[in-house]
């Protein structure tokens, strides 16, 4: 078996001592600490990012998702809990 592993992709490279390659997992990496700086640094930012989760909560996707984890949670077979889950979404569970 043939394999071939490489690494993150490189966006750019910064021509200091050498070159720096900026790779997407770097990329990732400082949005995280980006977002979890200000949120704890930032209350404004803090407040912010509650009512985004608060409205993502809300939306049909999360709901047939949360429904469909407890369906099989339950022990409900695949097929019946993908189709509760369906009905979420399109609006036919209301």
């Amino acid at each position: 078996m043939n394999v071939d592993i490489h690494g993150a992709p490189i966006y750019f490279e910064i021509p200091i001592l050498g070159g720096i390659k900026i790779t997407a997992s770097l990329v990732v990496t400082w949005g995280v600490m980006l977002v979890l700086t200000l949120k704890t640094c930032v209350p404004a930012v803090d407040a912010a990012l509650t009512r985004l989760s608060g409205a993502a909560r809300q939306t049909k996707t999360v709901q047939a998702f949360a429904a469909l984890t407890e369906r099989l949670r339950e022990g409900e077979p695949v097929q019946e809990a993908l189709s509760g889950s369906f009905e979420i979404l399109t609006g036919a569970g209301n």
